[in-house]
Parts: structure tokens; sequence; C-alpha cells
């Protein structure tokens, strides 16, 4: 860790799908838009009030980037820890400034709910990652959330330990929310 390195835990909900940027074939990088928004009760109205949403820009690197890309959707309800920077960029002629929370972790709240973990192990042929991290088509123009969706039944392989991939012989490529409740249940 760096000396004065500015560590934040943030919980908030994703603004949108997070889309991958840069160029296909790099280091696979991705960005989403984060709102928190703080609550306090006002016993004077005997009621909760929202204060204003704070909106940070949430980067995510290499592996982590492939697995947002994966599983995390707007709407979601995460918490992301990271490190708190300021980028600084010029447009026309004028310095702007943005606070970006580039990611260590990204997860599902599950204080709002379930989910269910798949582990990947990489069969090392990258046809398992997102198709705009290897350069294949990325989301059409209406952001068809199936165009994002990664693999297609591409290689992925159980580890050992997985039940749940191992009773079924192959690897679950994340459930949707209407099967998580189902997959619970057959747990249990």
């Amino acid at each position: 860790m760096a000396v004065n390195e500015t560590r934040v835990t943030m919980f908030g909900y994703a603004g949108k799908d997070p889309v991958p940027i840069g160029l296909s074939g790099n280091t696979p990088i991705c960005s989403f838009r984060l709102g928190s928004t703080p609550a306090y009760y006002d016993p004077s109205k005997q009621a909760w009030k929202n204060r204003h949403t704070t909106w940070v820009t949430v980067k995510a690197f290499r592996a982590l980037a492939e697995h947002v890309l994966r599983s995390v959707h707007k709407g979601d309800p995460v918490l992301v820890t990271g490190q708190l920077i300021t980028e600084t960029w010029i447009k026309d002629g004028e310095e702007h400034s943005a606070l970006t929370l580039q990611a260590d972790g990204v997860g599902h709240d599950l204080n709002q709910g379930v989910d269910v973990f798949s582990r990947i192990r990489r069969t090392g042929d990258r046809s398992d990652l997102h198709p705009a991290v290897v350069g294949g088509p990325g989301p059409d123009a209406e952001g068809d959330r199936d165009a994002l969706s990664p693999c297609q039944g591409g290689p992925l392989l159980p580890v050992e330990g997985d039940a749940g991939a191992a009773a079924s012989g192959q690897v679950r490529d994340g459930p949707g929310k209407e099967n998580a409740s189902a997959m619970m249940a057959d747990a249990f």
C-alpha cells in the first residue's frame, strides 16, 4: 500500500450496466456508475429522509473487470472497495477532474437479497471471457442485456468442491435473479 492512499468502501446501486472500455485484446477494463443515497431519521416527522445521491465512477481491471461485466447489472445493490483517486483531463482547453473509485473488490450487497457464486477456472483459451474483452461482438445499439452475457456456452470448468456444478456435470454461467430462490431452496 502506498503512503497516503485513500482506501474506501462504498455501498450503493449500479446506475447502468458496466461497460468495457479500452481496446479489445488489451488489459480488460470496465466502468460503471455507483450511486449511494444516505438516509437519516427525522424524529419531528417520524419518517426517514434521503440526502443527496453521491455518484462515483467505478473502474475495475483485469479479472475483476471480466467478472463485473458478467455479474453486475443496472439497479443491483453492490459494495465496492478500492482506492479513491482524482482523474484529470483537458477538454476545450480547460482542466476537468472527477473522483474515481479504482476497485479492488466488487460484490453484491447481501443485505438486499441473495446471490449464487460460481468459481471460474481458466482453460487458457480466453473464450470464457466477455466478448468485448477478446474482440467479439459487443452489446447492440439498444443495449440488449443478452448481448452482454458472456460465454454463450464457453468452456468454463467446474472447480473441485462446487457441488452444484459437479451434480449437474456442467458449470452454471450465473443464474438469473429469477432462478436464485429456486437454487437456494435446492441447496437446503
